[in-house]
């Protein structure tokens, strides 16, 4: 089950947390991956021990332990240190093409978009 836990940081928090972790040094995720996911693991993380993200992390673990809700829903006999990733750097997050190449080369006899007779429309 997945929990929402609304305003679990104040927007002073998470302008501190923003901060520290904007600072910090972005490794290569396959740090922490296996063989198999190391081919297609494109991320970028804080190291575990890294000052940033042990400073943030106490930040979000002491705004865990405070709010009811997460503590009554999970009622966790530990919460461990959260750790920071983001997107990397070899190809852009989500990013598609504006109209997929099928589109840029209209048949002659044909409006843009339209498929060619015998092909299905890829989407």
């Amino acid at each position: 089950m997945l929990l929402q836990v609304p305003g679990l940081l104040n927007p002073a928090e998470v302008a501190k947390v923003r901060g520290l972790i904007d600072a910090g040094d972005w490794a290569d995720g396959n740090a922490t991956s296996g063989a198999q996911s190391a081919l297609a693991k494109d991320n970028r993380q804080l190291a575990e021990d890294s000052p940033a993200a042990r400073e943030a992390g106490v930040l979000i673990r002491e705004a865990l332990t405070r709010n009811p809700l997460f503590m009554s829903a999970a009622l966790p006999h530990t919460v461990y240190p959260p750790l920071f990733n983001r997107p990397g750097l070899r190809r852009p997050h989500r990013q598609r093409p504006a109209l997929p190449p099928r589109h840029r080369r209209a048949h002659p006899h044909r409006p843009v978009g339209h498929p060619l007779p015998g092909r299905a429309r890829q989407l």
